[in-house]
């Protein structure tokens, strides 16, 4: 298998509740355990960006179908690369609600999904690769 990673932002329709929220990282486990997909979710304010690891064709099969989720609009896909290792192979998902969570790095991230919402670079570095090294650093 090669492994690559795919990373996405998107704007949700409506503002997530915390239950739906955590009815979509449940839903996300029981369907990314069964085809050996890792990630991590980011949800801030209304915003999404995912990162979505595995076999490409599986990982493309999964982007298609968030993509046709009406409960996010203006979805795009703003990296889809090889990898060499698995950054969340501990989890079939993960997620981080940015309202509520408060990593050490919160402020990055938000930085960074601004910089992809504005298409600009982060310290010099595309958004995605400076999101994917963040997140290499706390491996």
């Amino acid at each position: 298998m090669s492994l690559y990673q795919l990373v996405y932002i998107s704007r949700a329709t409506q503002p997530f509740s915390n239950e739906e929220l955590t009815d979509l990282l449940v839903n996300a486990k029981n369907n990314n355990s069964s085809q050996d997909i890792t990630g991590n979710l980011i949800y801030n304010g209304g915003m999404f960006l995912q990162v979505l690891e595995g076999d490409k064709k599986s990982v493309q099969a999964l982007y298609d179908k968030i993509a046709l989720d009406s409960r996010h609009t203006k979805v795009r896909n703003i990296y889809f690369e090889p990898a060499e290792y698995r950054l969340f192979s501990r989890w079939s998902m993960n997620m981080v609600n940015l309202e509520c969570d408060k990593p050490k790095n919160i402020q990055t991230i938000k930085d960074i999904i601004d910089a992809i919402d504005e298409d600009k670079l982060v310290d010099g570095m595309s958004p995605p690769v400076k999101l994917l090294k963040e997140f290499s650093t706390i491996r």
